[in-house]
């Protein structure tokens, strides 16, 4: 935390002004899409198809926070080396499915499926990490774009004969 302080040019006392913890300071804050996206996705929208919608939900969140590769991928080995930094990402991923699956049970009405709306949540959730390393591998185009892309190619391996 000395070191983050100093790299910012704060004081660690300061810093916590803005970050409660360590882990914190490393992941920064769960920030999921605009509620106004999420309102139109439940409702429905904003094309109809549920897969195509999740994914410019998701596609959205990720434009919204565009970081450096360098920085992905800093976390990323840190989260690889960390345990408690794994089980704190682990958590926030559960918590980020939570929030996909009650969306689209909303979106899907009374007679919904929880087990759908779950997979739903966790294969698409799931996806970005496969998007993460081709972002890494390839840092001209932006997250989003190559969430987009690997969600394109996971629905041509389920459609192709």
């Amino acid at each position: 935390m000395e070191d983050l302080a100093d790299a910012v040019g704060v004081s660690r006392r300061t810093l916590f002004n803005y970050v409660p913890g360590k882990i914190d300071a490393i992941l920064g804050e769960t920030e999921g899409p605009d509620e106004s996206a999420v309102a139109l996705f439940a409702s429905g929208g904003p094309s109809g198809h549920l897969v195509h919608d999740v994914t410019e939900l998701i596609a959205a969140a990720l434009e919204a926070d565009e970081s450096a590769a360098e920085d992905i991928d800093a976390v990323r080995t840190l989260v690889r080396t960390e345990h408690r930094l794994h089980q704190e990402l682990h958590a926030r991923f559960v918590e980020i499915t939570d929030r996909f699956s009650e969306a689209i049970a909303e979106r899907e009405g009374a007679g919904h499926d929880p087990l759908r709306a779950r997979v739903v949540a966790m294969v698409m959730i799931g996806l970005l990490d496969v998007a993460l390393d081709e972002s890494l591998a390839d840092p001209t185009r932006s997250l989003a774009d190559h969430y987009r892309g690997v969600v394109s190619t996971t629905g041509d391996l389920f459609t192709a004969s």
